[in-house]
């Protein structure tokens, strides 16, 4: 089963959302801020993460470089809102996924997770020699 990271400052959206993919099937495991993502990172293996972009003291654009240099192949989502999607477009090209506008569709939800995952697995497969069948 994969393990989601999910990182949002908001209680109710970061709740929202692991209950959302923990109904899916996913393993979820959650973080307030980018400095406890970061911290939970450490002490576990996550196979994807989705974090909000405006957050106090580490923002999401500063968590996505950090989760890239820590494994450049869990792949990252952001959720961005309205207003915000300069830092969405900024975070596609340091190499996020990609990202969900709030408020967005659940089936979105499950669909960006799904394709992001499938993609990760295959780089994973290609990054250990393994032949992918296409």
């Amino acid at each position: 089963m994969p393990k989601i990271l999910v990182v949002d400052d908001e209680e109710d959206m970061r709740t929202t959302l692991a209950i959302l993919l923990e109904a899916e099937g996913y393993g979820v495991v959650t973080a307030m801020n980018g400095h406890g993502a970061m911290e939970r990172l450490k002490k576990e293996s996550v196979d994807m993460v989705v974090s909000d972009i405006r957050m106090p003291d580490m923002d999401g654009i500063e968590l996505l470089q950090q989760v890239k240099t820590v494994n450049p192949l869990i792949p990252v989502v952001m959720v961005t809102g309205y207003g915000s999607a300069e830092l969405a477009v900024e975070s596609m090209k340091l190499g996020a996924y990609d990202y969900l506008q709030k408020p967005f569709d659940n089936v979105r939800l499950y669909d960006v997770v799904r394709s992001a995952l499938g993609q990760a697995s295959l780089q994973r497969s290609a990054a250990k020699g393994g032949v992918v069948e296409q």
